[in-house]
């Protein structure tokens, strides 16, 4: 892509996710349909970078934050939580000052950031709690950690569209 998508009004698929299985399901799908030629991106970030950035953010939530947020946004959000637990993740957000480590580099293959998220997704599966608390949330309970990274991969992975025979 030439130009920079606007993600806050680009089209996206919406996807709800239970839990990890679902999203490690879509995965295959988006997979497949990358392998094939046909997945359709709607953001600015490929599958990879996508895919490396949700398990960047799930392993830091585990083993510990590179970056803080300022003092006003921390105290914002930990009022505004338990909206935000409750509602999909607003499109469109930049990722700046320290935070701007979260963003993927443009040479991250699908099959490295898939593999990253997987991985992830199965230290969780196998019994793994994050012991960190969020920059912007503070501490939160394991269902709300869940439903943040559900939603988080909502969010991005709605911006790619595997077409409805991908991994069928």
């Amino acid at each position: 892509m030439s130009q920079p998508v606007n993600t806050k009004t680009a089209s996206r698929r919406e996807v709800r996710y239970q839990g990890f299985d679902d999203i490690l399901k879509d995965l295959d799908r988006l997979e497949a349909a990358d392998r094939e030629g046909v997945l359709i991106r709607h953001g600015n970030w490929t599958l990879g970078q996508n895919t490396h950035h949700l398990a960047d953010t799930m392993e830091q939530s585990l083993d510990g934050f590179r970056f803080t947020s300022p003092l006003p946004l921390r105290v914002l959000f930990r009022i505004l939580r338990p909206m935000v637990l409750s509602r999909p993740f607003p499109k469109g957000i930049k990722l700046t000052g320290s935070a701007a480590t979260l963003i993927p580099d443009t040479s991250i293959t699908s099959e490295q950031g898939l593999g990253e998220l997987r991985r992830q997704i199965q230290r969780v599966q196998d019994g793994e709690r994050f012991t960190q608390a969020s920059p912007i949330f503070g501490k939160l309970s394991h269902e709300q950690w869940v439903n943040l990274h559900l939603k988080h991969a909502e969010l991005h992975l709605g911006f790619l569209d595997p077409g409805a025979d991908a991994g069928a």
